[in-house]
């Protein structure tokens, strides 16, 4: 017969564990994927937004179990170039739960920034940002 290949298995025992199986790599494949696309959103965020000092780039934050409410002053956090936040952010999630993760930019003009106050970005870079993320991903899970 054609048609859909239906495994025969000896056991109810052989049959839990392979859905078990599948299971656990499912849930280990979808973290995978959720750290791939919140790295390159991070990535993008950092390396887009506007540059005077590169305070708005030094103040983006990615965690898990709870959003970084702070704001970070002053020249040790500048970072024009975006590369060691992102690192940084990167490291925070590594190896963790990712069902709940926060990128954040608590700088009070984050959003005049992304409504284009800058001629350095279009308005709504973080949104672009975030969608160049997502057409990644899919181009990535469509062609690998």
């Amino acid at each position: 017969k054609k048609g859909i290949v239906v495994p025969k298995f000896k056991s109810f025992a052989a049959a839990g564990a392979l859905i078990s199986s599948i299971g656990k790599n499912l849930e280990s494949n979808a973290n995978n994927m959720t750290g791939r696309f919140c790295n390159q959103i991070l990535f993008n965020v950092c390396t887009t937004t506007p540059v005077d000092t590169g305070q708005a780039r030094g103040n983006w934050r990615m965690q898990t179990d709870s959003p970084d409410k702070n704001q970070y002053i002053g020249k040790s956090y500048y970072d024009p170039i975006g590369i060691a936040t992102y690192n940084k952010g990167a490291s925070n999630i590594n190896g963790k739960d990712l069902s709940s993760v926060y990128i954040t930019n608590n700088l009070p003009y984050i959003v005049p920034l992304n409504f284009g106050s800058s001629k350095q970005a279009p308005p709504h870079f973080i949104e672009s940002c975030v969608n160049s993320a997502v057409k990644s991903i899919n181009t990535k899970v469509l062609w690998s």
